[in-house]
């Protein structure tokens, strides 16, 4: 289940999450909003009327949350935008001293595949804020399953992603897996606050929004 599928569900009082995948050594990911050196903005709140870039509408680090840190922060995240088309891409335009973006939304590691075409690109393109966790995709069971099915369960999937074979089978949820880990909900603390922070009402505001 993705993380605005667990929050709907969570909200509705249906589902309590326990266990999450494991990608790229990490069991979640984050958005930044960057900028170049040549602005003088400190915080997401300078940014309001400059000319964002995003990765892409569909995109949960680069567009969707943090569209919703601008929101939180006071800013129109929609008033002055342009869509790139990738996280590099996102990177490649604010490190363009001529290119139209002022600031621009990608994951939080997207500038260390560019090290080596830029070398200085650490220096060039910088952070203004990151995200809280966004976690990947997640098992998640009925608040009313009796514990002893769900702690059998939870035991049986994370014997299943300790295995070669249990890794194809979890990959089918997508962008592949390298195992599974217990979590609970606190891990989904920071996106609860931040869907609040940016002026929705819950997670089924947030998805009528994006997602429609």
């Amino acid at each position: 289940m993705n993380w605005i599928g667990y929050l709907m569900a969570n909200n509705a009082g249906g589902m309590d999450v326990r266990l999450v995948n494991l990608r790229f050594g990490s069991h979640y990911h984050q958005g930044t909003v960057w900028t170049h050196n040549e602005t003088d903005f400190i915080e997401l709140g300078d940014i309001d009327g400059a000319h964002m870039c995003y990765v892409d509408p569909t995109s949960i680090s680069g567009y969707i949350v943090p569209s919703m840190m601008l929101m939180a922060a006071g800013v129109d995240p929609f008033e002055n935008y342009e869509i790139i088309g990738s996280h590099p891409g996102v990177i490649e335009a604010l490190y363009d001293p001529d290119g139209v973006c002022e600031a621009g939304a990608a994951y939080f590691d997207a500038r260390d595949p560019l090290e080596g075409v830029h070398p200085d690109v650490k220096e060039v393109v910088l952070e203004l804020d990151t995200s809280p966790p966004i976690p990947n995709d997640s098992f998640s069971f009925a608040a009313d399953l009796p514990d002893a099915l769900r702690e059998a369960l939870v035991s049986a999937l994370l014997e299943i992603g300790s295995t070669e074979e249990g890794l194809a089978w979890l990959a089918v949820m997508g962008g592949g897996s390298e195992g599974l880990v217990e979590t609970g909900h606190d891990l989904f603390s920071g996106l609860v606050e931040l869907i609040d922070g940016a002026g929705f009402e819950g997670p089924f505001e947030v998805f009528e929004y994006y997602f429609h």
